[in-house]
Formats: C-alpha cells, structure tokens, sequence
C-alpha cells in the first residue's frame, strides 16, 4: 500500500516528491529500503523491483528537479545527500537503511553513506557511472539537452538497451520518463555528478551491478569502484535499463544481497 504520495516539505526548506509505500506484512524487523533513481529518471523506474521486498517499508522518490521535484536552486553532492537524509527524517526513520541507486543515481547514494556514516546498512549500486564522472561525458550529454531538450538525450538513451532485451514498450516508459524532467533540473542535477568525488563510504556491505551489454558500466568499471569503498561485483544479463529489462534476475541479486 502506497502511503504519503506527496510533495513534501524538508527540513532543509526543498520540496521533494515522495512516496512511501508500508510493508505488506511482517516478516523479522523491518529495515526500510530508500531507492533512488537515475539522471533524466523518476520514482516510477521502481515498479518492477518493489514487489521483491514486500515485507519492508520501501521509499522512492523524484531527484532534484526530475519528475515531481521541483528545481530547488543549486543541485551539489552535499545537497542530494542532505535530500536522501531528510526523507528519512521525514518519515520519521532513524535507524539505517538499505539503498538501491541507479546510474546516476548512485552518486547522491554514495555521498549520503559518506557525508552520513551512521544511515546505511547495505548499498547497492546499479549500473553506476565511471567515478569521478568524465567531464566530457556529462558535457556532451547537457550540450543534447541544452540544444534539443530532452528529447535530445533520448535518443542517446535509447542506445543504452541490450541487443536482445530491448522492446517498444521498454522504450515508451523510457520515452515518457525522459520527456517528465525540466530542463533545468537535470542540467542542475549533471553539475553536482560533475563535482562529486568518491570518499570513504559507511555501509556494512556494498554490491555493485553491471549488465553485460552495459555501455555506461562495465564489469572492469563495477571492479575499480568495488576496490574503492570495499563492495562486491555481480553481473546481470541486458544492458542498462536493468529494470526494464531483466527485473527477475535484478530482483533476485537484490533480494539476496539485502536478506543474506
């Protein structure tokens, strides 16, 4: 049951869309599991995957000026970690936390477990991007959306499917994902991937996932970024819309990395 679908107010003043959904029954404690999702995403890249878990209380929610969220001025790593925080506290959570980030994601994750060293249990990252972020990278992508909006980087994002996981309807929820954002909130949201630098990650275990026909994350990638802040790698078959693709198997490495 979904719970506190709303705009919320934080104690930081930004508005942020959240939701919230109860566990659907008991099951040994209940350690709630934050999600958050990629750049030019929204909470709803969540659907495939939450039903894994329907004994804890899950929360997903729209990222700086994506989706819901409003543009709250200025977007930097301390900001989206302070936005993850305050989500939690919202809810009135105070013990720790798993959390499952995507893509560009990963990276307000990643500074949250950093910049909070008491908040996170486990932390898996999805497909994360090469840390740091290449300048170049992320400044073809935000010349795209600058020159054509969004629909400027969908193409590019098309690309980013497995050759044989791809399908219309994958590419109409990416499509309607991508055409949700503002402009400005996602060239905010690029800024803070830009200037964010990896330091020392407080979670008790770390899982990094790449796709096998991944072009953002590749196996050496998840392997460099596992040595940094002492995770573990797994692959997954497809690309890099993991939840679009290949949700059983993403579920499954999921399911058993957070209940192990």
């Amino acid at each position: 049951m979904a719970l506190n679908a709303a705009l919320a107010t934080m104690a930081s003043g930004r508005q942020i869309f959240v939701q919230k959904y109860d566990p659907e029954y008991a099951a040994g404690a209940d350690i709630p599991v934050l999600f958050i999702h990629g750049m030019a995403g929204r909470h709803t890249a969540w659907g495939p995957v939450l039903p894994f878990f329907p004994a804890r209380t899950r929360i997903v929610y729209d990222l700086h000026g994506h989706g819901r969220t409003p543009s709250n001025g200025p977007a930097t790593p301390a900001t989206l970690a302070e936005d993850a925080r305050d989500i939690l506290v919202h809810f009135g959570i105070h013990t720790k936390v798993d959390v499952i980030a995507h893509s560009g994601g990963c990276v307000p994750a990643l500074a949250f477990a950093a910049t909070y060293p008491r908040s996170v249990r486990r932390l898996a990252l999805l497909g994360p991007p090469p840390i740091p972020v290449p300048h170049e990278m992320m400044a073809a992508n935000m010349g795209l959306i600058k020159a054509n909006g969004m629909r400027g980087v969908l193409a590019v994002q098309k690309t980013f499917f497995g050759p044989n996981t791809k399908s219309a309807a994958a590419y109409q929820v990416l499509e309607e994902d991508t055409q949700a954002q503002r402009v400005d909130g996602v060239l905010a949201f690029c800024d803070a991937l830009i200037a964010f630098v990896v330091g020392v990650v407080h979670a008790e275990k770390a899982l990094i996932v790449y796709g096998t026909e991944d072009p953002v994350s590749s196996k050496a990638g998840a392997q460099v970024l596992a040595y940094k802040i002492g995770g573990t790698v797994v692959e997954v078959g497809g690309g890099h819309w993991f939840m679009l693709e290949n949700p059983l198997q993403l579920g499954e490495e999921l399911r058993k990395f957070l209940d192990h």
